[in-house]
Parts: structure tokens; sequence; C-alpha cells
């Protein structure tokens, strides 16, 4: 299964994640993906992001409807 979130940009803007030293700009009506969620097994998952060249920095797993939210990196 698989459930998609997009933002838009009801203006045009510029937003600044400091932390990171990045900014982004947006043109008003532009989407972006903020989310995808997709039900895969946890270790069948780890084995397709490892032959896509990312590992699983960390995995929280929700135990009663079993979703799970994953940080991944860039080998």
């Amino acid at each position: 299964r698989k459930n998609e979130v997009h933002i838009e940009s009801v203006v045009v803007q510029t937003v600044t994640l400091a932390g990171l030293g990045f900014a982004v700009s947006f043109d008003k009506g532009e989407q972006i993906e903020a989310e995808i969620m997709w039900k895969f097994d946890p270790d069948r998952l780890a084995a397709i992001l490892d032959r896509a060249g990312f590992a699983m920095t960390q995995r929280w797993i929700e135990p009663v409807l079993t979703y799970g939210l994953y940080l991944l990196r860039r080998k």
C-alpha cells in the first residue's frame, strides 16, 4: 500500500533551514512531496535500500499498527 502527502506553496517564498545551511525557493502553486508511505517488511526494506546504495541509520516501529519511520543515509 502507498500513501503520499504533498505540500503546496500558496505564495512565492524562500524557506531556510538554518541548521543545515540550506535555503530553497518556491513559486506560488509549486508542490513538494513531503511524505511517501509504503508498507514493507523492515528486513526486506533494508535489503532493497542496500542494493540502491542506502543504509538505515535508525528506525522506529509503531508496535500496534506496525508503521515505521526510517532515517536513511547514502553509502
